[in-house]
């Protein structure tokens, strides 16, 4: 059966535009928490923080489960040789990462330190390969498409490792850069003009 190539990309792309965006209103409600939990004090402080905290939390596994990873893999469909181990690198990485991170977690909260710092540094290894892997991608993906954008999102990602604050324009510059390319192979291409017919004059 007949695969459109451009088509499984066109999905790629969309997961990784959804991702933005979810990522974007993520780091949103965690910026209004922290802020919220500085400026107020008191039950409203801590409760702000909690639900800002917890649907922040919600919106970040959803962009991770439901559309990063899902991207990576119909990129990894669309081209095998340049994809296949972003695809591999992020579903490994981010995603046993952050189930990782939660139990870590857990059992910080448990009270049981000793197996939560083991399990932290085993954590931050896993993100650190999930994270390798979505850059890989991005700039991969620059190349696939043309977007330049992809490559100052991947940038910024790099930077955003030393200034937090940075991933957040990261996730926008992505966005943009996903909608544009989007753009690209979306817009219906306008079939070639007709060649004129010639004019026959019968002589009489």
């Amino acid at each position: 059966m007949h695969v459109n190539r451009t088509h499984i990309l066109v999905e790629g792309l969309k997961k990784l535009k959804d991702a933005a965006l979810f990522y974007i209103i993520a780091s949103i409600l965690a910026g209004i928490a922290i802020t919220t939990r500085l400026a107020v004090r008191g039950a409203l402080g801590l409760t702000t923080l909690a639900v800002a905290g917890v649907a922040g939390g919600i919106l970040a596994l959803i962009a991770l489960f439901v559309y990063l990873i899902p991207g990576f893999n119909r990129l990894s469909m669309y081209d095998p040789s340049l994809f296949r181990t972003p695809k591999i690198l992020v579903l490994i990485g981010l995603a046993i990462g952050y189930i990782m991170l939660i139990i870590t977690q857990a059992l910080a909260i448990s009270g049981l330190i000793a197996v939560a710092s083991v399990l932290a540094l085993v954590t931050i290894v896993l993100l650190l390969v999930g994270y390798v892997g979505f850059l890989i991608g991005l700039f991969r993906l620059k190349n696939v498409t043309g977007e330049s954008l992809f490559m100052v999102a991947g940038i910024l990602f790099i930077i955003g490792v030393f200034v937090r604050i940075v991933i957040f324009i990261g996730w926008i510059i992505l966005y943009i850069g996903a909608r544009r390319a989007l753009k690209k192979y979306e817009t219906p291409r306008r079939p070639p003009p007709a060649a004129a017919t010639p004019t026959v004059v019968v002589p009489r």
